[in-house]
């Protein structure tokens, strides 16, 4: 038998996945016990990614507990830019500025775009009074549910896509 997982959405699409060497086909759901933290994150990401199903209806972790595919604290801007070029909207990434400040890209209107986030006294954020988040994660879960261009109207879209992908 072939080494994939199917598709927990159970859709008639026939989407698998392969992950290591698994005996035959199973559930998501069966495979929980059996896989570490990390292979859950990159087994949920990778389906959501591929398929756009949501696996499992609202199983899906919070960007904030997928930090490694969006923080990247090396990368600047030019290399930001190449690494999203041609993504779909709302693939983004939070990197160190030259500023020393972190900003966000991200592909909006089919453009790769930049915002720094700004610290103040009550959190982060993308100017002074929307400095409100205590965390550059808590940041990041907000804008995955709202809008962008509450802030920006030039951003009409929501933190969907971490930059990086799992392999």
């Amino acid at each position: 038998m072939k080494d994939v997982i199917a598709c927990a959405c159970r859709r008639s699409h026939g989407h698998v996945v392969r992950l290591g060497a698994l005996p035959h086909e199973e559930s998501l759901g069966r495979l929980r016990g059996r896989l570490s933290q990390g292979q859950r994150v990159r087994l949920k990401h990778r389906l959501q990614t591929e398929c756009g199903c949501g696996v499992g209806g609202g199983d899906r972790l919070p960007l904030s507990e997928q930090q490694s595919l969006w923080l990247l604290e090396g990368c600047d801007r030019v290399k930001a830019e190449a690494l999203l070029r041609g993504r779909p909207d709302g693939t983004f990434l939070i990197r160190r500025a030259s500023s020393g400040e972190h900003a966000l890209t991200i592909v909006a209107l089919g453009k790769v775009q930049h915002c720094v986030i700004v610290q103040s006294e009550r959190g982060v954020g993308f100017s002074q009074p929307y400095a409100i988040y205590p965390s550059l994660a808590a940041l990041v879960d907000h804008y995955a549910e709202h809008e962008l261009g509450e802030y920006n109207e030039q951003l009409p879209t929501r933190l969907l896509h971490p930059a990086r992908t799992v392999d």
